[in-house]
């Protein structure tokens, strides 16, 4: 999906459609082909969104709770904030970005999930308290 020729003939992946979205289409600019493509970028944009979310409720609960905000240190609620809203921009660049790349950037979210949580119940390791 990064290039439109490939090998000096035409990307076929991009042309392949999903759902009736052209791969090569981004969320984007599927706005302007119609109500489905719209409800299929929004789902795949949603369920990415929830993904991120999901992870990062498990990340924090297995990590502890963050330091707390120490006010000698300027720009360090601002910094903590941050790192809360922060995997959310990928959200915005799976928008932008070729429908392709935006059900790529879903599964590896959702892999990477589904991943440490195995992982944790392999390994046995309990969440902090």
């Amino acid at each position: 999906f990064a290039h439109a020729r490939i090998g000096g003939e035409a990307n076929a992946l991009l042309a392949a459609p999903f759902a009736g979205i052209p791969l090569g289409t981004s969320a984007l600019a599927s706005t302007g082909l119609g109500v489905t493509p719209l409800v299929v970028a929004v789902v795949v944009l949603g369920l990415l969104a929830v993904v991120i979310e999901v992870r990062r409720r498990a990340d924090l609960r297995f990590q502890g709770p963050p330091a707390p905000v120490d006010p000698a240190l300027p720009g360090t609620a601002g910094m903590t904030t941050m790192m809360r809203v922060l995997p959310f921009v990928t959200v915005v660049f799976a928008g932008v970005a070729p429908l392709a790349a935006a059900l790529y950037l879903l599964s590896s979210a959702a892999w990477t999930l589904v991943e440490r949580a195995a992982l944790r119940r392999l390994l046995g390791r309990a969440p902090s308290r």
